[in-house]
């Protein structure tokens, strides 16, 4: 978890590494891609914006091939769903 007011720096520093990871780095540097993309769903979430969270959950649902890496993104995607009062979100 980041620390009570970090989520919307943090999200802001993420958005940019999302921006400068470049389809080709998916293929050499998956790990950082999903890193960055998940970490990046926790501080917007933390920042108040649970669909901004669910819609990196999403990108990362469609390159997610691993076991684990579903796994990961389909806990994340309930922890904020249990989270949030409109489940509709």
């Amino acid at each position: 978890a980041l620390p009570a007011g970090m989520g919307i720096k943090a999200a802001s520093y993420l958005e940019v590494a999302r921006r400068l990871f470049r389809e080709a780095d998916w293929s050499q540097r998956r790990g950082l891609g999903f890193a960055l993309y998940l970490q990046g769903a926790d501080s917007v979430f933390q920042s108040g914006d649970p669909s901004a969270a669910l819609a990196l959950l999403d990108a990362l649902d469609a390159r997610a091939t691993e076991r684990m890496e579903i796994a990961r993104v389909a806990g994340r995607r309930v922890q904020i769903y249990l989270l949030v009062e409109d489940p509709e979100v």
